[in-house]
C-alpha cells in the first residue's frame, strides 16, 4: 500500500505540472477591461436558495465597493438561480453563470477562478457571512508589504441561524494585530496557517501569483494555490473575526462520498506535492505532522462517513506519525469513537458545541469596528459620540408614522431596523417586536424592556407566515441593495389586509440626500410600482421638507460629537439634546401631489 501511495503522489506531481501550465494559459487570456478591478469574489453555488441571500447581502454591504461578485450555479435543482437574479437585477457587480452539467465542488470553484478578472481573488462559500469591513481589512493586509501574496483570517462557526452564537472557532495568530508572516518562520506559525485555511471563505489570493488551479481533491482544493503562493511569498494573518461560517448547510454533514478519497491522505498528498524538494523539507514535515495530530477530525469522519473510512483515517494517523500510539488524546478519540454509535456521538457533539463550547467562546463576534471607508459601520463611533440614535431613530416624525399608519392597540407590530427603539417604545400595541443588526443598539433596547432581536438578513425574517398586522421600515429600505426581495419577505410575514409602513428619502427631491450610505433611493413612482408588484395597494403617501435638524445634524453635529465626547460628562448632554429635538417635531408631513419633498412616507395594504 505504501508503494501505491508513493506512485500515486509521483503521478500526481506530473498531473499538477500539466494543470499548472494550463492555469497560466487561462489566466493570461483574461480580458484587459478588468485591469482596475480590485476584488473578484467567487461563490461556487449549489442548492442554496434558502441561505445564499444572507451571504450576498453581507458582500454587498462591504465598505469597499470595488469588486465583482461571480456566482457559478452548479445545476441547482431549487430556486438558487431565482434568488441570485433578484440581487443581480439591482446590482451590476453580480455576475451569474449556470453550468450546463454538474462539475462538482472543485470543478465549479475552478470555473469561478477562470472567470475572475480582479487584482485579488476572494473566496466565499454560498452560506457564510462577512463582516462589513472584510474586504477593507484584506486590502489593507495586501498593502502591508509588496510581497504579500495571500491573506488568511480567524473565523467562527455558528448554527441554527444564530450568527451571534459561536460554537467553534479558529482563533487569530495574534489577537492584537495583523501579522506579516513567511512559510519558513517557525512551526507554530505554519501550523496556525494550516488550521485557518480549512474553510475557503474569506481567503484572498493575489491573482497574478496563482500558479496552480483549484485541485480536484475536495478538502485541499483551494489550499493548493494558497500554499503554492505562500511557499514563495509572504502572507498576512488578520486579527479580527471577519467571517462567520454556517454549519448545518455544509455538505460535510450530508454527503458521505466526499470522504473518499481520505481527507487526511489528500492533505498529506498536498504537502508532499506543493512542498516537494529539499528546499521545502521543513514546511513539508511541519504540515504532515500537524495533519497527523488532528485527532478531532476523526469525529467528523466517524459521524458522516462509513466506518471503514474511519478506520482507514486512524491507520493514516499512525502511519504518518507513529508517535501517536503514545498519545493519550489519540486513544481517547479512537476508542471512544470506535465504540460509541453515531446515534449517541452526533447529538453529544452538537450538545457540547452549543451548550458548553459556546459559553467558552461567548466573547467572539463578527467584527463591526472602525472603518477607514465609512463610519456608518463603526460601533465605537456610535458609542463615543453619544449619537447612536441619530442615524437609526431621529429621521422621521414618529408621531406621524403612528398616526398616518393607523397603528391600533390590538395590532401585532414588527419594526425592521429599529435602532435604539425610539419609535418602537412609542407604539401602543398588544405585541411589538424589533429587529436590529447593531449589537450596541440591541442591548440598549433590551435595557428599555423592548422585545428586540439581533438580526441582519431582511430577506429571511425569523417569523412565520402572516404573523404581523403591521410591518415598519423606518429609513431602512434605502440601505438595502435588493428592495424587491425585502418587500416580498415583509409581505410574507404580514397578515391579509396588513399594513407595510415605509419611510425613505425621496429621490425626486431637488437637493441630493446628505447620506452617503444609501444605495436604493426611489421616487414615489418607483416605490409605488415596487409595492404594487408585490401585492400591495397604496393607502397613503406623504412627503416632508428638509428640516433644520437634518442639515445641521448631518453636517455639523456628527463631527462635533466626537470632540464633545472627549470632554467628561457630556455624553448624557448630547443624548438629551438629540431627544429634545426629536420631541420638538421640527419637521412635519404634508399631503403630496407632486412628490417634491425631501422624505416620503408610504402606507401600503396587503391585498
Amino acid at each position: 500500500m505504501a508503494g501505491d501511495c508513493r506512485e500515486g503522489i509521483a503521478n500526481h506531481r506530473e498531473k499538477l505540472k500539466s494543470n499548472q501550465m494550463k492555469s497560466k494559459i487561462k489566466t493570461s487570456n483574461r480580458g484587459k477591461s478588468t485591469a482596475r478591478l480590485l476584488f473578484s469574489i467567487l461563490i461556487p453555488a449549489y442548492k442554496s436558495a434558502d441561505i445564499i441571500g444572507e451571504t450576498i447581502e453581507s458582500i454587498l454591504n462591504q465598505t469597499i465597493k470595488n469588486f465583482e461578485l461571480i456566482i457559478v450555479d452548479d445545476c441547482s435543482p431549487d430556486d438558487t438561480e431565482k434568488v441570485i437574479k433578484k440581487y443581480q437585477k439591482n446590482d451590476k457587480r453580480i455576475k451569474y453563470f449556470r453550468n450546463e452539467k454538474n462539475l462538482g465542488y472543485s470543478g465549479n470553484l475552478e470555473r469561478c477562478r477562470q472567470l475572475a478578472g480582479g487584482k485579488y481573488i476572494y473566496l466565499m462559500g454560498n452560506d457564510d457571512v462577512l463582516s462589513p469591513q472584510a474586504l477593507e481589512k484584506t486590502l489593507n493586509a495586501f498593502k502591508m508589504d509588496n510581497d504579500v501574496g495571500v491573506v488568511t483570517r480567524p473565523y467562527y462557526w455558528f448554527e441554527n441561524d444564530d450568527i451571534n452564537l459561536a460554537v467553534r472557532a479558529v482563533k487569530p495568530l495574534d489577537e492584537n494585530e495583523d501579522r506579516l508572516i513567511s512559510s519558513n518562520e517557525d512551526s507554530e506559525v505554519f501550523e496556525k496557517v494550516i488550521e485557518s485555511v480549512g474553510q475557503l471563505s474569506a481567503l484572498a489570493y493575489r491573482r497574478e501569483w496563482m500558479d496552480l488551479p483549484i485541485h480536484e481533491d475536495i478538502f485541499p482544493a483551494h489550499i493548493y494555490p494558497f500554499m503554492s503562493i505562500f511557499k514563495k511569498h509572504k502572507a498576512v494573518f488578520l486579527s479580527d473575526y471577519i467571517l462567520a461560517v454556517r454549519i448545518l448547510s455544509s455538505q460535510t454533514r450530508s454527503l458521505s462520498s466526499i470522504y473518499n478519497p481520505s481527507p487526511t491522505f489528500t492533505w498529506i498528498r498536498m504537502f508532499k506535492t506543493v512542498f516537494a524538494g529539499k528546499g521545502y523539507r521543513q514546511q513539508r514535515k511541519w504540515g504532515i505532522d500537524f495533519i497527523a495530530r488532528n485527532y478531532e477530525g476523526l469525529v467528523q469522519i466517524r459521524n458522516y462517513a462509513r466506518y471503514r473510512q474511519f478506520l482507514y483515517e486512524v491507520w493514516l494517523l499512525i502511519k504518518y506519525r507513529w508517535e501517536n500510539i503514545f498519545e493519550l488524546n489519540f486513544w481517547f478519540f479512537f476508542l471512544g469513537l470506535a465504540i460509541l454509535p453515531r446515534s449517541i456521538i452526533i447529538p453529544m457533539v452538537d450538545w457540547y458545541k452549543s451548550k458548553l463550547n459556546s459559553r467558552r467562546l461567548n466573547d467572539i463576534h463578527l467584527f463591526i469596528g472602525d472603518s477607514n471607508s465609512d463610519e456608518k459601520y463603526s460601533q465605537k463611533y456610535y458609542v463615543e459620540t453619544g449619537m447612536s440614535g441619530f442615524e437609526k431613530d431621529n429621521r422621521m416624525d414618529h408621531a406621524g408614522i403612528i398616526e398616518y399608519g393607523k397603528i391600533k392597540t390590538k395590532d401585532s407590530v414588527l419594526e425592521i431596523g429599529c435602532g435604539l427603539g425610539v419609535l418602537l417604545s412609542k407604539i401602543d400595541a398588544k405585541r411589538k417586536v424589533g429587529l436590529e443588526s447593531n449589537e450596541f443598539s440591541v442591548n440598549s433596547c433590551k435595557k428599555k424592556g423592548l422585545n428586540v432581536r439581533q438580526h441582519s438578513n431582511v430577506y429571511k425574517l425569523p417569523f412565520k407566515k402572516s404573523e404581523f398586522d403591521v410591518v415598519i421600515m423606518n429609513e431602512v429600505i434605502e440601505h438595502i441593495p435588493n428592495p424587491p426581495a425585502a418587500v416580498e419577505e415583509a409581505a410574507r410575514v404580514l397578515s391579509k389586509k396588513g399594513k407595510l409602513i415605509i419611510t425613505t428619502p425621496n429621490k425626486s427631491f431637488l437637493v441630493k440626500n446628505l447620506a452617503e450610505t444609501h444605495c436604493s433611493e426611489m421616487t414615489f413612482s418607483e416605490l409605488k410600482n415596487l409595492l404594487e408588484e408585490n401585492g400591495f395597494a397604496i393607502k397613503k403617501h406623504l412627503v416632508r421638507g428638509l428640516s433644520i435638524w437634518d442639515f445641521v445634524g448631518r453636517k455639523f453635529v456628527f463631527p462635533l460629537g466626537k470632540k464633545l465626547m472627549k470632554i467628561k460628562n457630556l455624553s448624557n448632554s448630547v443624548g438629551d439634546i438629540r431627544e429634545k429635538i426629536d420631541q420638538s417635531k421640527m419637521s412635519h408631513f404634508r399631503n403630496s401631489r407632486i412628490g417634491s419633498g425631501c422624505q416620503q412616507l408610504v402606507v401600503a395594504e396587503k391585498k
